[in-house]
């Protein structure tokens, strides 16, 4: 009862923001362009905000760790591998191979990482998710452009992966928190405090904003790639994935790291990129909005059968 009660007061306040959200949009004056402004502002401010802190205030002498940092990022490209030589097979429309692709291995990880950790080992326990995206954000991002590019021109391009990886806020931000832990400059406390503010702002905005963009026309289109693309990135591939790492020895806060990694929604970046790279952003935006709204119930069987099990 107290692993349903704790796995119940994680997953709750998430899916109240994405029904909130919703809520906002269908039943108040609160516009389609106002949202994706507020989208855009998450992205670009609040986000790297997040990641920042979190960053920043981690104490890396216990979030630290070799094998951890391994394991993901093995788990993310193999992940893709696998998916360039299965997609291809099940999905004949190129516009929909790259979508799939990175729908299915590029997770929403940290939007959902660091308060799904924080809230089951509290506050200090967000430097764990953190460091882990310093290292898979820059592959997410890559990858991403891969996989759309080789079925757009046939072969990927180094300058435009390049530039998305130098303009990309979160990497920005990961990059400035790490270069002022190992220079040792200490930021003054009105800029902590104005850093901790953002940071605290990330989430529920960017969940309200999530739920804002939920819309169930046309849905009817994508009905098998929906299907199969969200089965797998919220069934498939944490089914694989979380008991690999729970052989390989990872407990509490790292093993939470790693099934956020592993069981996180499509990453709201993914819709983006599509837009810009000639991708059916349609397909995206649905893969994105409805495996957010859908991950709120698979979390919450993840994190009872790990918090019961006795591994969180």
């Amino acid at each position: 009862m107290e692993s349903l009660l704790l796995s119940f007061n994680t997953v709750f306040p998430l899916f109240f923001m994405i029904v909130l959200g919703y809520v906002l949009v269908r039943f108040s004056k609160l516009d389609d362009s106002s949202v994706k402004k507020l989208n855009n502002f998450s992205f670009i401010i609040f986000q790297p905000a997040l990641v920042f802190y979190n960053i920043y205030n981690s104490d890396w002498s216990q979030t630290w760790n070799p094998s951890l940092v391994l394991t993901s990022v093995i788990m993310v490209v193999g992940t893709f591998l696998l998916l360039c030589v299965i997609v291809p097979l099940l999905e004949k429309n190129n516009r929909r191979r790259g979508v799939l692709i990175q729908a299915i291995y590029r997770s929403n990880f940290l939007l959902f990482g660091v308060p799904i950790c924080t809230s089951l080992f509290g506050d200090t326990a967000g430097g764990t998710p953190s460091m882990i995206a310093m290292f898979v954000i820059p592959i997410f991002n890559v990858l991403a452009v891969i996989s759309l590019e080789m079925f757009r021109r046939g072969k990927p391009q180094p300058l435009p992966i390049l530039k998305g990886i130098i303009t990309n806020p979160l990497i920005i931000g990961s990059l400035a928190a790490v270069a002022l832990k190992i220079i040792g400059i200490e930021l003054p406390t009105s800029l902590a405090k104005v850093s901790k503010q953002l940071a605290d702002m990330a989430t529920p905005l960017a969940l309200i904003g999530l739920g804002g963009t939920l819309k169930f026309s046309s849905v009817a289109h994508h009905k098998r790639q929906l299907i199969s693309g969200i089965a797998a990135r919220l069934v498939i591939v944490p089914v694989i994935a979380i008991p690999i790492v729970v052989m390989l020895g990872f407990r509490g806060v790292e093993l939470a790291t790693l099934m956020c990694l592993a069981s996180a929604p499509t990453a709201v970046g993914s819709y983006v990129m599509a837009e810009q790279m000639d991708g059916d952003a349609d397909l995206a935006s649905h893969l994105v909005v409805f495996s957010a709204a859908l991950s709120v119930f698979t979390f919450f069987i993840y994190i009872f059968i790990l918090k019961s099990m006795g591994f969180l």
